[in-house]
């Protein structure tokens, strides 16, 4: 359960950083 848990937790990460590249120009500094 817990291995399974931290790949739920990875994928939502790199969905949530995807999300807000998608969001903020890349000319941003942020």
């Amino acid at each position: 359960m817990e291995k399974r848990e931290e790949k739920i937790k990875i994928g939502f990460v790199k969905d949530t950083n995807i999300l807000i590249s998608a969001l903020i120009p890349k000319n941003s500094k942020l």
